[in-house]
């Protein structure tokens, strides 16, 4: 499989993860972080981890796309 195909599998997947956090964050994290997934300190943690995956997998998957390199992301 080439280093390319690898990397756009692995932004996708930081874009689903991301997604996931920001939409049903207790969710997600609620086996990761435990009972502090219902204070709002951890929902803050999850929607944060949440934005913070989804930039880097849409930055990357669009650098992937467009034939840049996705080193920065």
């Amino acid at each position: 499989m080439l280093a390319r195909t690898i990397a756009k599998q692995v932004a996708y997947g930081r874009i689903a993860i991301g997604a996931g956090l920001l939409v049903k964050p207790d969710l997600v994290t609620g086996r990761w972080i435990g009972p502090v997934t219902e204070t709002p300190g951890g929902r803050v943690l999850a929607v944060a981890f949440g934005a913070r995956d989804l930039a880097v997998g849409v930055g990357a998957a669009y650098a992937l796309h467009s034939g840049r390199s996705a080193r920065p992301w």
